[in-house]
């Protein structure tokens, strides 16, 4: 990927060939961009950082869930919490 389609990604980017500790440069900060040599202007090696709006979760099936959900109706919870933690232990989450 060049600088343009790592800027336009709108999410925080670098060069591959940078050392891992280098900070990843975010879109909304690109007058840092000077201290960039040509060779890294020119570059096509230019990674963005993957963030994940799912970190931390798992995929269900609609029957699995349709499952968990019918059998939280069943134990009659008494409140959204009881529901929620209901569903979280039957889904196994």
């Amino acid at each position: 990927m060049n600088i343009i389609d790592a800027i336009k990604s709108g999410l925080p980017f670098r060069r591959v060939a940078w050392d891992i500790s280098e900070w990843w440069i975010q879109p909304k900060a690109v007058n840092y961009l000077p201290r960039l040599r040509s060779v890294d202007i020119l570059a096509d090696d230019w990674e963005i950082e993957e963030v994940s709006c799912y970190a931390g979760s798992a995929m269900i099936t609609r029957e699995q869930f349709n499952a968990a959900w019918d059998n939280s109706l069943r134990d009659e919870p008494r409140n959204n919490l009881e529901l929620h933690t209901f569903l979280i232990k039957h889904l196994g989450l």
